[in-house]
């Protein structure tokens, strides 16, 4: 993980071979910061150099030896992310995949409603791709990084499709309890 300050900050992974995100937050949910925060541990253990995952934070925040915290998050930062690639705010928390193509929209994974071991179990899987991509997948960053996203964007379809066969089974399951509690009145 990485503190960034700025758009600078940004460009300067643009050649490395690594996946690149940036944690975007709409800052008011802080613990939700600080659990990718508090996750650094174990986040850089399964990714190492091969996931740079970025958090707008303040320019006070780059004091050696200082942990951070939430409450280092730069929401005018993050907002201005958030308005230069046109992401929707219903979406955050998200992880927003830099792609550093800008005729291309960008690619994230949407945070909002999961629980904490959803995320964490999103973050291990994207981080197995991340690893097998370092290790078997091209040499050209852009190329490393684009076989990463096609990887991670069927892993968010499917994770789409799982959630609406949930709620589409939740609320047939509600009309056929309707359905039954009405037939059970007669």
């Amino acid at each position: 993980m990485w503190a960034i300050a700025t758009e600078k900050d940004v460009s300067f992974f643009n050649d490395k071979r690594a996946l690149v995100s940036i944690y975007l937050s709409d800052g008011y949910d802080s613990d939700e910061t600080q659990w990718i925060l508090d996750s650094w541990c174990g986040f850089n253990e399964d990714a190492g150099h091969n996931w740079h995952l970025l958090i707008p934070c303040s320019t006070d925040a780059y004091v050696l030896n200082e942990k951070l915290d939430a409450s280092h998050y730069d929401v005018k930062f993050a907002n201005r992310v958030i308005k230069q690639h046109e992401l929707a705010k219903s979406g955050l928390p998200l992880l927003m995949f830099e792609n550093y193509d800008p005729s291309s929209p960008p690619q994230y994974v949407s945070f909002r409603g999961m629980s904490r071991e959803k995320r964490r179990d999103i973050l291990k899987v994207i981080a197995e791709i991340v690893a097998d991509e370092a290790q078997n997948g091209p040499a050209d960053a852009n190329e490393f990084r684009k076989a990463i996203l096609d990887r991670v964007s069927i892993l968010v379809s499917r994770h789409k499709l799982a959630k609406a066969g949930l709620q589409t089974l939740a609320i047939g399951t509600a009309i056929i309890g309707v359905v039954s509690g009405l037939y059970s009145l007669r």
